[in-house]
């Protein structure tokens, strides 16, 4: 089946290189930004947007929403279904998954990540590079897990929420729908839905809501390499 990724920013980028190395012909790019619309990224042209697929889809074509922003990878995973679109995996070829793990719809495995016995990733979920999710524990849909994240057992990582880089999640805890784990958390007690929690051990700071600072948060993905922070 051929591939093309909805999303043509930093993400998407990693998403090509995976889908490379899994041996997918890939075709191009679609994105709602207009401005990229006829312009190369990584050596493919970026075709369109949701209408272009409505167009041109086709029985070999499968598509992954290459987006980092959870809210938006959802919402374009979703609107590719709802076309009839299958959605497809991106799996580095050197990640490990065990036979008894179970994957869902339109998600990303990067390089080195580790998915262990009996875990469940939810549909359209993002497992960053060399994180390790532990035997039984669950993603819900839309999770989004960061470098170097490591898991124990019995983890369960709500719908939509997000762990920054690095963080470290204890035996049997939760952590709730929307929530934020920043970078180096170590998490020993569930996490409420819609928090942000810090520190070590993890602590709420403040709620998770519409005035949320994601790019202070994700902040490399704001800025071209080699540029320093203002």
């Amino acid at each position: 089946m051929r591939a093309i990724i909805f999303g043509a920013g930093n993400h998407g980028r990693v998403v090509l290189d995976i889908l490379r190395a899994q041996g997918r012909e890939v075709i191009g790019w679609l994105d709602e930004n207009r401005a990229l619309w006829g312009t190369q990224v990584a050596g493919l042209t970026v075709l369109g947007g949701l209408d272009w697929l409505r167009e041109h889809r086709s029985g070999d074509l499968g598509v992954i929403a290459g987006i980092g922003n959870t809210k938006a990878r959802v919402a374009v995973s979703k609107a590719v279904e709802s076309l009839g679109v299958p959605l497809i995996n991106a799996i580095h070829p050197s990640a490990v998954i065990m036979p008894t793990a179970t994957l869902g719809r339109g998600i990303c495995v990067c390089a080195g990540a580790i998915i262990g016995t009996s875990a469940q990733i939810g549909d359209y979920a993002l497992i960053n590079t060399g994180s390790s999710i532990d035997h039984d524990s669950v993603l819900e849909e839309g999770a989004w897990v960061s470098p170097g994240v490591v898991t124990a057992g019995c983890v369960r990582i709500g719908r939509g929420a997000y762990v920054s880089t690095g963080a470290v999640l204890v035996a049997g805890v939760s952590v709730g729908a929307g929530a934020v784990v920043a970078a180096g958390a170590v998490v020993t007690n569930d996490v409420p839905p819609g928090v942000l929690v810090m520190g070590v051990p993890a602590r709420k700071v403040k709620d998770v809501d519409e005035s949320f600072n994601w790019t202070s948060l994700v902040s490399g993905l704001s800025r071209k390499p080699g540029q320093t922070k203002p």
